[in-house]
Order: structure tokens, then C-alpha cells, then sequence
């Protein structure tokens, strides 16, 4: 298993997802662990370490075992970039005054939207892009999952924890 930094993973994951943008799902938990799965049912696992409200930096590798973590995205839309237009732009920002059965429209026809690579975003010159959905874990985290999940994670953490001394190493002596 090769760990890889975050900036070179996600390089990887973006060019992947513009290959064909469909089919992806994205899961998150409360321990800033990501999962991001792809179309050919394997993924990615990233250990996230937030610097600041805007840049995180962390590690993660590429995995193959993904039933478990497939059957918790099973039945929801898949991830992605959606263009939007003004009007659905509109739509979304004034959703809280509608009442629930609107709301679950509107949600439905965005979420209903085609995946884009982010070049054809970028062409496009839409209005305005949406990402997700995330599945979020909230009963427990990932490493709940199974042991595997566990000692993938302490492998993460650890490798993480070691990225981020050497990159910010003010900052992490902070810390201990």
C-alpha cells in the first residue's frame, strides 16, 4: 500500500473523476477521515489535518476493499461537480421558506443534474456549481467499520501526523 500526500492523491482522484464523473461517492466522519469512492467500486482513503478554515493538508492511499463502505452509499445520488443555472442558484438559496415536499423537489432537481468533469465547469462558464452529496457517518466513524478500517486508519493518522511536522513545523511543535 503506498500512502501518498494529500495534494498528489486528490491530483490523481480529480483527473480520475474527469475521466468519466459519474458513479462517484464521497463518505466523511467525525475523525476528519475521507472516502472517496469511485465508479469501479475501489476508492481512495485521506486522513485529513486541518491548518486553517480553508487548507488542509494530510495523507491518504488507494483501496480495493470497499464492500462495506459500498453498501453505505448504497441508493444515494452519486458525488459530483453539477452546473447550475441562475434560476436553480435562486432556488437553493431561498429552499428554508418552502415548505418540506417543495424542498424535496427542488433538492431532487438539482441532485438529478449529470456529473461534470470540472473541465467542461470550466468552459461552460455556468453560473454557479454544486458538489456532493457527502454521506456523512454520524453513529461512529470509519474505523468502526471493520479491522481493517481501524489499522488503516492508525497507518494514515501516523503517516499524517508525520507529513505534517515536516511541512509546518512550528506549528507542530505546538502540539507536541
Amino acid at each position: 500500500m503506498e500512502i501518498e500526500p494529500l495534494d498528489v492523491l486528490m491530483r490523481k482522484i480529480i483527473d480520475k473523476y474527469n475521466q468519466n464523473p459519474e458513479g462517484w461517492n464521497v463518505l466523511t466522519d467525525q475523525n476528519n477521515n475521507l472516502v472517496i469512492l469511485d465508479p469501479e467500486k475501489a476508492g481512495y482513503q485521506i486522513k485529513l489535518i486541518q491548518i486553517n478554515p480553508y487548507k488542509y493538508t494530510g495523507v491518504g492511499t488507494r483501496i480495493t476493499e470497499t464492500e462495506d463502505l459500498q453498501q453505505i452509499t448504497q441508493g444515494t445520488h452519486s458525488y459530483g461537480f453539477r452546473a447550475l443555472t441562475a434560476k436553480n442558484t435562486d432556488q437553493l438559496i431561498n429552499l428554508m421558506q418552502y415548505k418540506e415536499n417543495i424542498q424535496k423537489q427542488i433538492l431532487q432537481k438539482v441532485l438529478d443534474v449529470k456529473p461534470l468533469p470540472l473541465s467542461e465547469i470550466e468552459k461552460r462558464k455556468v453560473d454557479a456549481v454544486i458538489s456532493g452529496p457527502y454521506t456523512h457517518i454520524n453513529s461512529s466513524n470509519l474505523t468502526m467499520i471493520s479491522p481493517g478500517q481501524r489499522e488503516l486508519d492508525r497507518r494514515l493518522s501516523l503517516e499524517g501526523n508525520r507529513l505534517f511536522r515536516k511541512q509546518y513545523p512550528i506549528r507542530s511543535s505546538i502540539y507536541g
